[in-house]
């Protein structure tokens, strides 16, 4: 039986909320900065790269990117056993492919990218959602035999919908795809291989870090790693630029490795509140700090944080184990992204610092260790639906964007309602929890999207 681990599955669900919310957001300059990326601010919203800071948005997408690292240590080694390298490899090839096609896909067929298609934009949404549904729908009860059906039905209406798209709606456009799906088809494809060359020995995976650390420093002053660092395909699609991000990557299938060496057995203990508000006010307090421009605020957060971490195991007489390494780990990489952060002018996502990426991975460390401290106690049972969109990530993805709000201007709520601000932050809560909902009772059915 595959292994599950709680932790990541809440942390990419929680990516997944945060993605959707964050991109149902209005964009009319009446929220304030600290709603949006910080290098998009109201009211005009046009991206300047000189802008420093970080916002909870900023952090939605190492959240997943870390979650799928961590994930390897779980599920790669199962595959392995089971179906053998050469074939699993073949997998990882082929979702490499499959990511990348939906990238493409993603761009070209999402309908905010077609507003001036009117309703023909919104069907086609949802007629594309309903392709990716029978090509990815998964259910462990039916036969195979059932499942193919499906897919090829899938396949096949999806071909449908780019004929439509190449001959009567201005064309299929490969160099435009979803940057995020591109980023994960590269980083999890080469990720992945790093670490089944390290599973052995972490050591040769801190140094396939600095390795990446090194090429990413090496780019910046031109010659022959620049070259190199910069090449891309003709589609825009694959580019050892991107593998920057590995960084985030290789950092969680750490966090993977600790927490599959966790007890088999846990026993039921109280909630303890004090890990987890430690957790949101470390959290809330490097995103004030960072965002205004305040690294003194930030700095004193994570010193208290240590030292409260640390006086509590020794009053505890409790040693150092996988589980406070993960915690100790975190705030490790904190400092270091904090330390670099006058290096490139302050703190950026894009293009994305030095800083972007230890801070980023620091705080999903943090909030790993604060996870295992709810997965043991009762109050587990209300991250279950967090929990669930975190499995079902890939549907969640795509059903706000090509069914939710296709759906909701087709119906003409927003002619009724006006496009007020409020009206539209209520849009953005509503849709959101209807996603949750939805995906998460598909979990519970066993009815899952795979890749």
């Amino acid at each position: 039986m595959q292994n599950r681990l709680y932790e990541i599955d809440i942390l990419r669900g929680i990516a997944v909320i945060g993605m959707v919310f964050s991109g149902l957001l209005p964009f009319n300059g009446a929220l304030p900065a600290w709603m949006y990326h910080a290098q998009v601010p109201p009211p005009s919203h046009v991206f300047d790269p000189m802008i420093a800071g970080l916002t909870w948005v900023d952090l939605v997408f190492p959240f997943f990117l870390f979650s799928m690292g961590a994930v390897i240590p779980a599920v790669l080694p199962q595959n392995i056993e089971k179906e053998g390298f050469k074939h699993t490899f073949f997998q990882l090839f082929k979702r490499f492919l499959l990511l990348l096609t939906l990238a493409v896909f993603s761009f070209n067929f999402a309908p905010l990218r077609n507003i001036g298609a009117g309703n023909a934009a919104d069907i086609a949404g949802i007629a594309a959602y309903a392709s990716l549904f029978l090509v990815f729908f998964k259910h462990p009860d039916w036969l195979p035999r059932r499942t193919l059906s499906l897919k090829v039905s899938g396949i096949f209406l999806l071909l449908g919908l780019v004929y439509i798209k190449i001959v009567f709606w201005g064309g299929l456009d490969i160099k435009n795809n979803d940057s995020i799906l591109r980023v994960l088809a590269n980083v999890y494809f080469i990720g992945a291989l790093l670490w089944y060359a390290s599973k052995e020995n972490e050591l040769l995976r801190l140094g396939f870090i600095f390795m990446v650390l090194a090429a990413y420093l090496g780019d910046m002053d031109g010659g022959y790693m620049q070259n190199f660092w910069r090449w891309q395909d003709p589609w825009h699609l694959v580019s050892p630029y991107l593998l920057k991000y590995l960084i985030i990557f290789l950092l969680g299938t750490l966090a993977g490795d600790w927490l599959l060496k966790k007890e088999a057995f846990l026993e039921k203990i109280s909630f303890q509140w004090d890990y987890f508000i430690l957790s949101f006010a470390l959290t809330l307090s490097v995103l004030l700090g960072l965002f205004n421009r305040s690294l003194e605020l930030t700095l004193l957060s994570c010193l208290l944080a240590v030292s409260f971490f640390f006086y509590r195991q020794k009053w505890k007489k409790k040693g150092s184990t996988d589980k406070n390494k993960i915690f100790y780990a975190g705030i490790f990489i904190l400092f270091c992204g904090l330390f670099m952060e006058p290096f490139q002018g302050g703190i950026k996502k894009d293009p994305s610092t030095l800083s972007y990426f230890f801070v980023s991975s620091g705080i999903a460390f943090i909030w790993v260790h604060a996870f295992m401290k709810i997965e043991t106690s009762k109050l587990s049972v209300f991250l279950y639906p967090i929990q669930s969109i975190g499995k079902n990530a890939l549907m969640a993805y795509f059903m706000a964007g090509f069914l939710l709000m296709p759906l909701f201007n087709i119906s003409g709520l927003g002619d009724i309602f006006g496009q007020s601000t409020l009206f539209l932050l209520f849009r953005a809560f509503i849709v959101t929890i209807i996603l949750g909902a939805i995906v998460h009772y598909c979990a519970k059915r066993g009815l899952f999207w795979k890749v």
